[in-house]
């Protein structure tokens, strides 16, 4: 995406590691029969490692190409 909007950073967007705490319990097994409560634990802590490891200045660049695009 950084690309194709001809952002130009060193910089990855996003640095996360599967050895964060998020990381780690989301390697736990999900049972096929787990209740909603386990799917929502799940969702949470997807969010949270992906939203924890996103680079802030590199995302202000993309959005604000984007604006100007947009407009």
């Amino acid at each position: 995406m950084v690309a194709s909007l001809q952002v130009r950073s060193e910089e990855c967007l996003w640095r996360g590691s599967l050895d964060s705490l998020a990381g780690r319990q989301l390697k736990w097994v999900y049972p096929a029969t787990a209740d909603d409560d386990e799917f929502l634990k799940r969702a949470t802590l997807a969010s949270t490692l992906v939203i924890e490891a996103l680079e802030p200045e590199l995302i202000r660049q993309l959005l604000g190409t984007i604006a100007v695009i947009s407009i």
